[in-house]
Formats: C-alpha cells, sequence, structure tokens
C-alpha cells in the first residue's frame, strides 16, 4: 500500500526530478529490461542498445550501420514504417524475419537472424524536436521457428498437391509467396512478387477488376476469399489460377493481412471445356435427334427390358394417341391402353408391338382402331423390334402412323365408287339413285344427309331424297321438312343462288330454335345441329340443287376436307341427275314432236275434208243446177271455204311465228296505237261466230288506250284470247275489257267455261301445251305460247286465274310507253 500522505505520480519529468538519482534509475531499467531496446540518433544511426537486444542478435550493431540503408527492411517492405518513426510517428511493425548477416552497407558476420515484431516511438525535446527514435523488439524467434517448421511441412504437401501458398500484409502490401505459387503464375523461382501490385501485374487485364472486387469483399465484410483468374505468363501463355484465403485481424479485429493458397487449373480449365463442348456437341447431337424423331410423320416409342418402362418418347406420340404414355412404367400397365384389331377384337397388353418387341419378336405393320385419350377413335399402323446389345435384349422400339386419313380416304373412295354405282341406275330408277346418294353422304359424313333440287318453274326447292342412320329420326325427317324446306332465303337456297359451298363448322346455339322455320325444329329439338356442310349440284355451269349434311355432336365438327369429299361427291351427283334430267328432255321432245305432227295432221286434215267436199257438191252443182238457187247455194258454200282456208292461214302463221320466235326473229314494229279502238274492232269480227255458238260477246273498254306498240301484234294477242274462250266457253258470254291502270294498260278477257285445273295453269303458257285432251278441243296448242312471247316482248305480261266448271280470267299488262330499247 501507498502511504496515505504520497502524492499521485505526476509527469515522467517531475517524478524523475524528485529522485536523487534519476539517471542511475533510467540505466537500470534499461540495462535490466527482458524487453530488446536500442536507440537510434535522428540521423538512423544505432546509439545505443541493451543486453536484451545483444542477447536476440548476439551484437550491437556496427557504428556505421544506417537504419536508412538498411536493405533488408527494404525488402521486406517495412522500411517505410521505419521512417515515419523519425518523422514524429509511433509505429509497429509485422512480424518478419531479420538477418543482420543480409546486410550489404555492412558487414555482421556474427550476428543471429531473429523473428522480430517493432514498436518505434520518437524521442522529442520541450520544443518539440526529434533528436532519438527508440525500438522496441518482440522475439518470436522461436514461435516462428516452430511456425517455420510447420510451413516447410505445409509447403511440402502443397507442393506434392501443386498448391501455391501467399500471404498479403495490407499495411505494406508486402507479398510472401511460395515457389508453388510462382509454378502456378508461370514463373521462375527466382522472380520478384513481393507486391501485390506485382501480382495485380501477372493477372490478365480482363480479370483485374474480378479479382480486386472480390479481395475488396473479403475484407470489408470478413468473408474468406475466393478467386478464379487468368495469369499472363513472361512466354505471352494463359494459365488459370484460383485462389483461396482468408483474411487476418489484429486483436483489435483491425484488418492486416491476407493468406491463402492458389491451384493451378489450366489442365482442369480445358477438361471443363473439352467437357463443356462435349456435353454441347452431345446437346446438339440430341436436339439433332429429337429434331428428326418430332419431324417425322411416326409416333416413336423406346422402353428398356424386360421392365417394359417407357424412356423415350417424340413429339407425335401424344399428338396420335392424345394423351401421354411417357409415365407407362412397366409392361403391365401395357394393357391400360385400349385398341382392337381389325377383326374387333380387344388387345390384350401382351398383344401390343412394343410388348412383343421387348420378347424379341420383329413385328412387321399392323393396323389396330386405338381408343384415343379424348375419347375418340383412331386406326393407327405399328411396327416394332427389339434392342440388342452383345446378343441381348436391352429395349424395344415402335413406330406407329396414323393411318385416320389414309383409312377416311380408302371409304370414301369406296363411298366415291357405290356413289357412281347408285347414280348409273338413275335413269332407270330416278327416285332409287337420289335415296342411296343421300344414305352414302350420310354414312361417309354423318349423321343427317338432305338432298335438293330446283324447281324452275316455281323457283323452289324441293326436297328430293334425305336419310339418317337412326329410323325414327329418318320417319321425323320426312314427316317435318319434306313439305317445306329453305325457301325463304335460308342457307341451302344462298348456295343456289351464289353457287358457293357453306361450312358452319360449329354452329351458334344461342337462339337456333328460333331461327329456324318452324317445320325443322322438331328434327333440330330432338337430334340437335352443331355442324353444318351445304354444297352445291352443279351441271354445266349452273346450279341444280344442293347436297347438305349435318351433325348433332358438339365434337364432331366438319371439316375443309369434308367439305371437299362431299362437293366431288355432288358433282358425280350433279352430272347424272343433269344426264337423266337431258334423256327426259329428249324423251319429251321426241313424245312432243309425235304428238304434234299427229295433232297438225288433224288440224290441216280437218278444214280440207269439208273443203273437198263442198268442191264436190259444186262440181256437181255446176253440172245439173242453174239459176237462182245454183247463185244462193254457191255464195254459202263459198263462205265455208273462206272460213276453212282462213284457218289453215292462221294455222300456217303459228307455225311460222313459233319458228320466228324460237330464232329470236321476232320482230315489232311500234306506233302509237288505240287498243280500245283495237279491241272493239276484233270483237266485233267475233261477234257472228260467238251467235253461231250460243254466246255473245260483252265489251267494256274506255277511249282512249293509246300506248306505243306492234298494232298487227297486239291485234294477234286480242285475237287469240278471243279464240280460246270461244273455243273453251261456248254457249256462254264473254266479257272482254280496256281499261287504264296506272301507267299501263289491262286487257281482261273472261269466260265462263269449264276453266283450268290448278297443276296446269302454269304450262298452258309452253309450245304444243294444253289443259284438256286434244280429242275434244282442236288446235296446235300454240296460240297462248306465242301469245305471251308476244306480250313479253312488247315489255308487258301475262297471267291467267281459273277454277274447274267456273271458267278463266286472262290478264294483260302493257306499259303505255312500250318496250325498252334493247341494250347494245
Amino acid at each position: 500500500m501507498r502511504p496515505a500522505n504520497r502524492k499521485h505520480p505526476g509527469p515522467l519529468q517531475e517524478v524523475l526530478a524528485e529522485l536523487a538519482d534519476p539517471v542511475g534509475l533510467l540505466d537500470g531499467l534499461f540495462l535490466h529490461s527482458p524487453v530488446p531496446y536500442s536507440l537510434f540518433t535522428a540521423d538512423g544511426h544505432c546509439l545505443l542498445t541493451n543486453p536484451a537486444y545483444r542477447a536476440m542478435f548476439g551484437r550491437e550493431p556496427p557504428a556505421s550501420y544506417s537504419v536508412f540503408e538498411d536493405e533488408v527492411l527494404e525488402r521486406l517492405g517495412v522500411a517505410a514504417l521505419f521512417r515515419q518513426a523519425f518523422q514524429g510517428e509511433t509505429v509497429e511493425t509485422p512480424v518478419f524475419w531479420y538477418d543482420p548477416k543480409e546486410l550489404g552497407h555492412v558487414q555482421v558476420p556474427d550476428a543471429r537472424r531473429a523473428a522480430i515484431s517493432c514498436t518505434c516511438f520518437p524521442l522529442k525535446t520541450q520544443e518539440g524536436e526529434i533528436r532519438h527514435v527508440v525500438i522496441a523488439y518482440k522475439d518470436v524467434t522461436a514461435e516462428w521457428t516452430v511456425r517455420d517448421v510447420e510451413q516447410e511441412r505445409l509447403k511440402l504437401v502443397l507442393k506434392a498437391g501443386g498448391l501455391g501458398h501467399w500471404e498479403l500484409d495490407l499495411r505494406t502490401q508486402r507479398l510472401t509467396v511460395s515457389e508453388g505459387c510462382k509454378a502456378n503464375f508461370g514463373l521462375p523461382s527466382d522472380a520478384d512478387l513481393s507486391s501485390y501490385e506485382r501480382l495485380r501485374a501477372c493477372i490478365h487485364p480482363e480479370d483485374r477488376s474480378a479479382m480486386e472486387e472480390a479481395v475488396g469483399r473479403s475484407i470489408s465484410r470478413g468473408e474468406d476469399y475466393s478467386a478464379e483468374y487468368r495469369v499472363v505468363t513472361p512466354e505471352g501463355g494463359t494459365r488459370w489460377v484460383v485462389a483461396r484465403g482468408q483474411v487476418v485481424h489484429a486483436e483489435d479485429a483491425t484488418p492486416v493481412g491476407m493468406m491463402g493458397v492458389t491451384v493451378d487449373i489450366t489442365e482442369l480449365k480445358k477438361t471443363q471445356r473439352d467437357r463443356e463442348q462435349l456435353v454441347k456437341e452431345l446437346g446438339e447431337e440430341r436436339a439433332r435427334l429429337r429434331a428428326v424423331l418430332d419431324n417425322i410423320p411416326a409416333g416413336v416409342l423406346l422402353a428398356e427390358a424386360p421392365t417394359g418402362r417407357i424412356v423415350l418418347g417424340n413429339a407425335q406420340v401424344e399428338r396420335i394417341l392424345r394423351h401421354p404414355v411417357l409415365h407407362s412404367p412397366s409392361v403391365e400397365e401395357y394393357g391400360e391402353w385400349v385398341g382392337y384389331h381389325p377383326d374387333g377384337r380387344r388387345v390384350d397388353g401382351s398383344e401390343w408391338p412394343l410388348a412383343r418387341a421387348l420378347r424379341g419378336e420383329t413385328v412387321p405393320a399392323e393396323r389396330f382402331l386405338y381408343q384415343r385419350g379424348d375419347g375418340t377413335q383412331g386406326w393407327i399402323r405399328v411396327e416394332g423390334a427389339p434392342i440388342r446389345h452383345e446378343g441381348r435384349i436391352t429395349g424395344g422400339v415402335i413406330a406407329f402412323y396414323d393411318i385416320q386419313q389414309e383409312r377416311r380416304a380408302e371409304e370414301r373412295l369406296r363411298a366415291l365408287a357405290d356413289t357412281s354405282t347408285a347414280l348409273a341406275q338413275a335413269s332407270t330408277d330416278f327416285s332409287t339413285a337420289l335415296e342411296d346418294l343421300a344414305r352414302l353422304a350420310s354414312e361417309s359424313l354423318g349423321e343427317c344427309c338432305v338432298l335438293t333440287l330446283v324447281d324452275e318453274e316455281r323457283q323452289v326447292l324441293d326436297i328430293v331424297a334425305s336419310y339418317h342412320p337412326e329410323p325414327e329420326a329418318r320417319r321425323l325427317l320426312k314427316a317435318t321438312m319434306h313439305d317445306s324446306y329453305d325457301n325463304e332465303g335460308g342457307p341451302a337456297m344462298r348456295v343456289v343462288r351464289t353457287g358457293q359451298p357453306i361450312l358452319l363448322a360449329r354452329v351458334p346455339q344461342e337462339g337456333l330454335l328460333e331461327s329456324l322455320v318452324p317445320e325443322a325444329r322438331p328434327f333440330t329439338e330432338r337430334y340437335g345441329l352443331h355442324s353444318v356442310l351445304i354444297v352445291p349440284l352443279r351441271a354445266q355451269g349452273a346450279v341444280i340443287g344442293t347436297l347438305g349434311v349435318s351433325r348433332g355432336r358438339a365434337d364432331w365438327p366438319y371439316t375443309v376436307e369434308d367439305q371437299e369429299f362431299l362437293q366431288e361427291m355432288a358433282d358425280r351427283a350433279g352430272l347424272a341427275i343433269q344426264n337423266v334430267r337431258l334423256l327426259k328432255t329428249a324423251q319429251q321432245a321426241v313424245q312432243l314432236r309425235d304428238d304434234f305432227l299427229s295433232i297438225a295432221s288433224h288440224e290441216l286434215k280437218t278444214p280440207l275434208t269439208p273443203l273437198s267436199l263442198k268442191l264436190q257438191v259444186m262440181a256437181r252443182l255446176v253440172s245439173s243446177e242453174q239459176g237462182e238457187e245454183l247463185t244462193q247455194r254457191l255464195g254459202r258454200d263459198l263462205d265455208g271455204m273462206r272460213r276453212q282456208v282462213r284457218r289453215l292461214s292462221d294455222l300456217i302463221s303459228d307455225l311460222l311465228d313459233v319458228a320466228r320466235i324460237s330464232g329470236g326473229r321476232l320482230r315489232l314494229e311500234l306506233d302509237q296505237v288505240d287498243l280500245a279502238s283495237l279491241v272493239r274492232e276484233v270483237s266485233a269480227r267475233f261477234e257472228a261466230e260467238a251467235e253461231r255458238a250460243g254466246g255473245r260477246l260483252q265489251v267494256y273498254v274506255e277511249a282512249p288506250l293509246v300506248g306505243r306498240w306492234d298494232r298487227l301484234r297486239l291485234e294477234q294477242v286480242v285475237t287469240n284470247l278471243l279464240s280460246n274462250a270461244l273455243k273453251y266457253g261456248p254457249g256462254k258470254p264473254i266479257h272482254v275489257r280496256a281499261e287504264l291502270h296506272g301507267e299501263r294498260a289491262r286487257l281482261t278477257v273472261r269466260d265462263e267455261g269449264i276453266g283450268i285445273d290448278a297443276p296446269h295453269l302454269a304450262r298452258i303458257f309452253e309450245k304444243f301445251e294444253r289443259a284438256v285432251s286434244d280429242r275434244h278441243y282442236g288446235g296446235l296448242g300454240l296460240g297462248l305460247y306465242i301469245t305471251r312471247q308476244i306480250v313479253r316482248a312488247l315489255g308487258g305480261a301475262i297471267g291467267v286465274e281459273s277454277e274447274l266448271e267456273r271458267g278463266s280470267t286472262f290478264t294483260v299488262e302493257l306499259p303505255l310507253r312500250g318496250p325498252e330499247a334493247p341494250r347494245p
């Protein structure tokens, strides 16, 4: 314990001033201190050392030694720290090996080598002048000797492993490297690699920044150092080096150094590059193989033996089968694939070509009907073979093809052949041929088929045949739709008008029933309508009807391929139908010719017979009678002969008009004509004939009715209508009316005779047509035909209304301005 009256120690000078022998005290401390000390003058020469210093190095420095000329300190990179002390700073050096015998500017042959660290502090006067510097040494020779032994052992291990060792002093940037480290850099053992800057200069310029960033991260974050870079050898070559290390910290956790190892990985990099190149080439080869496999039209499956696990499959597999199969782990699971032989038998799992190939069997092309993953079925052709290695079966491979199109093409070729066969009998059994056509179209394209033909007279579509695979559907189809079909501008009529097919792959269901004609709704409501295809029946450039099919399944839309097939079927049908029509037309023409010749011979013979008899009578009268009685008799006979001659003239004129009309040579002489005056004039000529038949003419006309017409042709129209009325309404009144109706003149001739049945109304205006038998009523059947052609030529129209036993009314309307000028 200190005495109670003892003051706290003051500054060193004050303490020393109180001592009786302060120099003795300092001398004792200096001489007996276990810490080696040396005292240097400001110019760097050693002034004093203590015994501990001399014990450490074996002797004191020579008088000529100067710290500023110490080559060892310069080489070790600590000379700068000593100079800082002489400039007034207190500095500490890292541990280093110091051997005075290595000095060049002085000779110290008997000195010892020591591992030391130094603390250098300046001694200043009261005025701040630095006159001396004290260096305290820490002798770690024993520890470093042990460490050097361990490092030598480590170097042997590192050298044996191709590793290099390095140490970096962060304070001095001094770098210590092993020969192995230099060898890794491609440097000779005596190369100078003593600083961080020299190391940096060896690194490839492109890799320096990455290495420096790794060093910076390791120091700032305290994490392990790891870098991989290229170094440039003195010969200009390049080596790859990987460096690993750790940061060394002082007691206060300040980073003071780094140490670690390097490895030459040039050969490893080359091996890696070779491996990457090989992997790349292998990948490219696999990609080429995959591209080949994925682009061939066949599905390919590869399975290992004996398990049957599928290890490879190309893109076509799932496209054709429509379900994944690469997850099948064993042969036993092949039984889950659903397929059928051509004879309808279910394919057993062991019967699949892949299972047979795994047993060593080469499977030729076989066909199967496969149940695809989406629930549909499709035909496939499969080939298989085992894979052998050194005589042992290591796997099996199969290739299978989607032959659904091929099968469909075969079926459609058969259908087209059947169509041609069915249509061949159309000339003898037209209705049956059309029914067969509808059935074949339904069976080929499913499900419902409707065949229509254009009725040229009514300009409507008539259903002539239909088919559905279900009998009840066929009955409903005929019962509800055959009476009326698509004559209000629906899709079938659009096909007729445009000549273009209609393909509705998916029919919108919203509001579907409301959009259909009422007759089509019961069938559609029961059997559905999800896809529609209608194509034109074409013959000689004209559309003569339509062939349409429809499906009630939403998952089975029609395609363009279906359209092409149906169009080909329709074209064959259209040609056959047109041929049948032409045959019928020819047959009708022949019959019409025969009928005409028969009627014409009869009509021409009819006036000749009484004319001949009259001439015979006149001859006898001339020979036997004289006087007034003969004159009267001859007058009556001459009147009859004139009527017969006129009748012959009219028949011949009608035949000439028909020839002109057919040849397009009907000419009009247009002028201002009063229709009222003409009607009265012609009616007057028929009054006597009407009276002889027991009837009368009632004429109602407005005067005048002037238009631009051909007078002779218009007179022919009125004459034909009055003749027709007198022929079919004898003994009853004939009503004739001519009046103005807007910009048109209207002529009406009404009789109260036998009338015309409704089915005959449209055809009575055709050549050689009549509504009654020619045995009861004479004539060639040309009057109304000629009348209609004249009326049309004058720009007008003619129509008829009639009921049986209630007479007929013929109406002619003519524009007052006359016919339009023909287009050039």
